[in-house]
């Protein structure tokens, strides 16, 4: 399998290597789990069209008993298949979530301090890294001396707050994940 975008792995603490786990050692991904595998880079690639927020990598997070030597510990590698496998339904299911909710624009998104907790809230699902909303920038217009004119920069700021106001309907959909 090629994730195109790796990921981003929860390191617990450094210790000493160790195969022993709390759980006992999973048996690797389920069918479910594997089939959502394969669809990670379509389902990041279907979150990158939406074209409201960058999109970093999927979040994997690592059991600590697979992590705790200097790179994964020897015989952990069902466990972090597991933690890849369960990080990818959770793609699927917020892809599921997020697509609808970007059809639908939440009315007074746009101040900053709310893009900015949007964003986090984005972040804290852990489930993809969310970089920002993606800002529109105005086009230089030779009509105004080779810079943006007023009219550019007041169409730039309105496609702007229209992903915000998608950003907002991304939030609220996906809060339940």
């Amino acid at each position: 399998m090629n994730l195109r975008t790796g990921f981003i792995a929860t390191l617990g603490a450094i210790a000493g290597c160790t195969t022993s786990a709390s759980t006992p050692p999973a048996n690797g991904p389920s069918e479910d789990q594997a089939a959502a595998l394969a669809r990670v880079d379509e389902n990041l690639a279907r979150l990158h069209a939406l074209n409201v927020f960058d999109v970093g990598e999927m979040i994997v997070q690592l059991p600590q008993e697979a992590t705790s030597c200097y790179g994964p510990c020897p015989g952990s590698e069902p466990l972090i298949e597991q933690a890849k496998g369960e990080a990818a339904l959770r793609l699927d299911d917020f892809v599921a979530a997020a697509e609808p909710a970007a059809k639908t624009v939440t009315a007074d998104a746009c101040a900053q301090p709310t893009i900015d907790a949007n964003v986090a809230a984005l972040n804290a699902l852990k489930v993809v890294e969310v970089k920002g909303l993606i800002v529109e920038q105005p086009k230089n217009n030779p009509t105004c001396y080779n810079t943006p004119c007023q009219t550019d920069i007041d169409a730039a700021q309105a496609v702007t707050c229209e992903r915000a106001g998608k950003l907002a309907s991304i939030v609220e959909a996906t809060k339940g994940l």
